[in-house]
């Protein structure tokens, strides 16, 4: 959908521009509904009326979005296209609607109009020094050049301050907004972070919304943490017990009852994600489903059927006991950091009607050797085990293991565990 509006952008005829007070405006409505239907849930829950609140695109390729005249949204067609994906847009559009009900327009204006007053006493009582000094026939002391930089320069940092901390509220409300509305921050934290790039730049070179928002590298990880926090805390809500266990060394038979639905839900940490399925595995009859999230050539492997490069031992183990899909894949742009790895969020659905009427532990160790030496065939990869002549002689040992089936695995044990003896 994102990309689309992008096309649409693109695509957005001349004539629909419209100046108004020196800002150059696209009119287009399709644009604005898609924006209008993304922000509107924003806006309910921080507690205002969709109607009241007005979005206007600005024609200009500089990175930007701000408040003005009220309960005013600008956005810049620039910022729309650097951002890339919708969350990161929201999470502009949350954090301007959270200037706005902090009623931070307001705000800046008395912080403009306190910091010019300052610069107007500094300004006043430097002069009066100055004019002190010549009437006393005193040479002007030093200092009181210095004094003349002393109030701009107080007013600025006083300025800064009351906008650094508009920014923490605004970074907080759109946290609690778009966690409201089931939408991750991570995206918006990108997009900062792109942003911050440009923090050593020339102020001329800078995109004008790093000027009216100062972003750092606390800011981006406030962000971050504070979204760590409401997940935290929205787990609290339903009591749960949290156990802080080694999961592949913890005993689950001591949390899961065959009696009960039992289903496991992870992010998995990558380098043992394999481990834990194979540990799902040892505790089938205790887990019923599994919908979690891998590195994309581990959950392709989980999945992946005969006759493909893809396919070995966690194909045949897993497909034995589950039904397996991918249901989508993750980008790493919604990572913080971002890794280097596309990830897979798979389901795994254990079979209905199981019949293990076969030596289970024979199973895993031919599915194992088998693999092992996937290139060679199975005759030549099951030498190990002391198996009769006349039981090579079925077609089934003239194969390489990728090209055997779950099944032809079931039937391969079973026709082993039945007519020979082995080591």
């Amino acid at each position: 959908i994102y990309s689309f509006l992008i096309i649409l952008l693109l695509l957005c005829s001349p004539l629909k521009l419209v100046k108004a007070q020196n800002i150059r405006l696209i009119q287009d409505a399709e644009i604005e509904l898609y924006i209008r239907d993304w922000v509107e849930p924003i806006l309910k829950v921080a507690g205002l009326s969709p109607n009241s609140v007005n979005i206007y695109i600005v024609n200009d390729n500089t990175i930007n979005a701000f408040v003005a005249g009220g309960q005013n949204i600008f956005i810049n067609t620039g910022l729309i296209l650097a951002a890339k994906e919708v969350n990161a847009l929201i999470g502009v559009l949350a954090h301007e609607v959270g200037h706005i009900s902090g009623g931070h327009l307001n705000r800046a204006v008395n912080s403009m109009k306190r910091a010019q007053e300052t610069v107007t006493i500094a300004t006043i009582i430097t002069a009066g020094l100055m004019a002190a000094s010549k009437v006393a026939g005193l040479d002007t002391p030093a200092g009181l050049a210095k004094l003349a930089t002393l109030g701009p320069s107080i007013a600025e940092r006083n300025f800064y301050k009351h906008t650094r901390q508009n920014e923490k509220y605004a970074d907080a409300a759109a946290i609690e907004y778009m966690t409201a509305v089931n939408r991750s921050c991570i995206p918006l934290t990108e997009l900062l972070k792109t942003l911050g790039k440009q923090e050593l730049l020339h102020e001329n070179r800078q995109d004008p919304y790093l000027r009216t928002h100062p972003i750092s590298r606390d800011r981006i990880s406030d962000i971050m943490e504070a979204s760590k926090n409401i997940i935290k805390s929205s787990f609290k809500k339903h009591n749960p017990n949290i156990i802080k266990q080694d999961f592949l060394k913890y005993n689950l038979e001591d949390v899961l009852s065959q009696t009960s639905k039992n289903l496991i839900i992870g992010n998995f940490p990558y380098n043992i994600s394999s481990q834990i399925v194979f540990k799902i595995l040892e505790n089938y009859l205790l887990v019923d489903n599994l919908i979690g999230m891998f590195q994309k050539e581990v959950a392709e492997r989980i999945i992946s059927k005969p006759n493909s490069k893809e396919y070995g031992i966690i194909s045949v183990k897993t497909q034995l006991l589950y039904d397996v899909k991918i249901l989508f894949d993750v980008s790493p742009n919604v990572f913080f950091p971002k890794p280097r790895v596309n990830s897979s969020v798979i389901s795994m659905t254990r079979k209905k009607n199981i019949n293990i009427n076969f030596d289970l532990k024979l199973f895993d160790r031919l599915v194992k050797l088998s693999f092992q030496q996937r290139r060679k065939k199975i005759k030549n990869s099951l030498k190990k085990l002391d198996i009769k002549e006349n039981i090579l002689e079925d077609s089934i040992f003239g194969l390489r293991p990728e090209q055997l089936s779950v099944n032809d695995f079931i039937r391969l044990t079973q026709k082993i565990s039945n007519e020979t003896i082995y080591n």
